[in-house]
């Protein structure tokens, strides 16, 4: 995914749950320099998988020039909703390369949202030229 993004000329899309630690930090360097080569980059990340993340992780890629939005932070009259998240984990690069699967990105390990429900492993990538 990292050699995606160093290699993306138009667009990067990407979005995920859980981004945080070194693992998070990788990819905000990699973001933050397509940024600035002039990729249009566009981030979604969930408000709760990402709360432990600092904030100077995001506004390093938001000060290079990239849409960078956290998903639902909680509100007080949002509260009945507050386990309404995105778990979704993709990522497009120049809309011609796609990645998706179910592993958060951070050194914690899977969660249980990761774990196949049939038959693969977690092991087992997908890339979709």
């Amino acid at each position: 995914m990292l050699d995606a993004i160093h290699a993306a000329k138009v667009s990067i899309t990407f979005e995920t749950f859980v981004f945080r630690d070194e693992i998070g930090k990788l990819f905000c360097k990699a973001l933050t320099s397509a940024a600035r080569r002039g990729v249009r980059v566009h981030v979604l990340l969930d408000w709760l998988g990402s709360r432990s993340m600092p904030a100077t992780m995001l506004s390093a890629i938001r000060d290079a020039g990239a849409d960078v939005q956290l998903y639902h932070a909680p509100s007080w009259f949002h509260l009945g909703r507050l386990n309404n998240r995105t778990h979704r984990k993709l990522m497009i690069i120049d809309g011609q390369t796609g990645f998706t699967g179910g592993v958060d990105l951070g050194t914690n390990g899977p969660t249980t949202a990761s774990i196949p429900r049939s038959g693969g492993s977690l092991t087992t990538k997908w890339l979709d030229p």
